[in-house]
C-alpha cells in the first residue's frame, strides 16, 4: 500500500482554481509570509495536493506548467488537477471571475510501500519518509 499524508504538517502554498475544471493557477506567495511555499517548489507532475483544508480533498497533479524562475516576475505557474476541483461546504467563489483563492497542502508521491501486514510503528514511520 501506499500511504499520503497531506496536512497541516505539509508544506502549503495557494492556488487560485476554478470549479468545475481541472486547471489551477499558483500565485506569488512572499506576500504572505512563511507558513507558505512558492508553488515552484513544491508542485510536481505526481505529487498530490489537498485543496479546502484538512477535510479537503485530495488531488494529483497530471502536469505543471509556466514557472517563472525570474525574481523580477511574479513566479506564477500552472497545474493540472487530475480531475476537475469542485466546491466544498462553506466556499465562496469571486461573483465576477468565478475563481476562488486556496489553501493547499502538497506532498511528495511515497517512494516505498507499506507491507499489508504494517504495525501501527510501520505506518508512523512510513508518514515520517
Amino acid at each position: 500500500y501506499k500511504l499520503l499524508y497531506a496536512g497541516p504538517s505539509s508544506p502549503r502554498t495557494r492556488l487560485v482554481v476554478n470549479p468545475g475544471t481541472s486547471r489551477a493557477e499558483f500565485v506569488n506567495v512572499s506576500d504572505l509570509g512563511d507558513n507558505y511555499a512558492y508553488g515552484g517548489d513544491v508542485l510536481t507532475k505526481g505529487s498530490f495536493v489537498r485543496i479546502g483544508g484538512v477535510d479537503g480533498k485530495l488531488y494529483g497533479i497530471n502536469q505543471t506548467s509556466g514557472f517563472q524562475e525570474d525574481a523580477l516576475s511574479d513566479r506564477g505557474g500552472n497545474v493540472t488537477l487530475h480531475t476537475a476541483f469542485t466546491l466544498g461546504q462553506g466556499a465562496h467563489v469571486d461573483a465576477h471571475t468565478g475563481k476562488m483563492v486556496v489553501d493547499a497542502y502538497v506532498v511528495a508521491p511515497p517512494t516505498t510501500c507499506l507491507r499489508q501486514n504494517a504495525t501501527a510503528a510501520d505506518v508512523r514511520d512510513h508518514i515520517r519518509q
